[in-house]
């Protein structure tokens, strides 16, 4: 099928692209109550249509260090938060949120999902951040003494942007 020069239009609910990332490695930060981007978690993308919508979806396997502080996942597309709870006093809106669990310092799973509308031709970057409260560390595809043993695993976090004809 041969369509040079011909312009072709995808119907509404139509994938025209998928971007995915991984950070197979471990990382630690203390991000001391300021979002800091997750390495590796980012996706740099061209709409293929100004009508397009994004469907971006993320996996962070992370734990907090510090029995009781929390910690906050969100979506970003450039600098501005996608996905995220309503800000109201001076709570921190997030995707998601975790905190630490009695001393029992483990990985724990967490996910979400925004269908985000840049209204752009021009390419855009969605990333995912976390920050947590204090000085407590947040580590990321590790638990926390991450000893060389059998029963201590590493993992994987993702991320997934799906372009959407709109």
């Amino acid at each position: 099928l041969d369509l040079s020069g011909k312009t072709v239009t995808m119907p509404a609910g139509a994938v025209l692209q998928v971007q995915h990332a991984i950070l197979t490695e471990p990382m630690t930060s203390t991000t001391a109550a300021t979002w800091i981007d997750v390495t590796n978690l980012s996706v740099s993308i061209t709409p293929k249509s100004t009508s397009s919508k994004f469907h971006v979806s993320f996996n962070l396997n992370a734990m907090v260090t510090s029995d009781n502080q929390r910690a906050g996942v969100r979506l970003v597309r450039d600098s501005t938060p996608i996905g995220v709870g309503t800000n109201v006093g001076s709570r921190t809106a997030a995707s998601v949120s975790f905190a630490g669990d009695g001393n029992i310092y483990r990985v724990k799973n967490m996910s979400g999902s925004a269908l985000d509308s840049p209204s752009t031709a021009s390419a855009v970057t969605y990333k995912v951040q976390v920050q947590c409260e204090n000085t407590t560390e947040i580590k990321i595809n590790h638990d926390d003494s991450d000893s060389n043993s059998s029963t201590f695993f590493r993992t994987a976090s993702t991320l997934t942007v799906t372009e959407i004809a709109g």
